[in-house]
């Protein structure tokens, strides 16, 4: 890895294909992107839509239903939403955004790929 921070998007596509780092991250070429990014982006939207307090589409309630579930499972309540971060270790710089941060310094963080099934630990939360 090459450049001057990465992000965990980054890292997963080098652990994954490090030649597909190399395309998008060092050489610049643009990612294909398809329905299911536009689709992930859209329930992102939803969901930061409502840890601000904001209105949302009524298609997202199953998935605004799941988090205010969990939420309310693990006695949490959200503080900020899309917190950004940039941390230095050995040397090397990390950056990302969080989806959101909890009270009890929780940092809830969701892809739309990962899986929903229902846990028992806080720090194996899907989100």
């Amino acid at each position: 890895m090459s450049r001057d921070y990465e992000s965990v998007s980054s890292i997963e596509t080098f652990l994954s294909c490090p030649r597909a780092y190399y395309l998008s991250y060092v050489a610049g070429l643009p990612a294909k992107v398809g329905p299911a990014v536009d689709y992930g982006k859209w329930i992102h939207k939803q969901l930061e839509a409502y840890g601000r307090g904001e209105a949302r589409h009524q298609d997202a309630e199953p998935f605004i239903e799941a988090l205010k579930s969990f939420l309310e499972k693990e006695k949490l309540k959200i503080k900020q939403v899309e917190v950004e971060f940039k941390v230095h270790i050995q040397g090397q710089t990390f950056k990302g955004v969080i989806d959101a941060i909890c009270d009890r310094e929780v940092a809830l963080d969701r892809k739309s790929d990962e899986s929903t099934e229902e846990v028992e630990d806080v720090d194996d939360i899907p989100f």
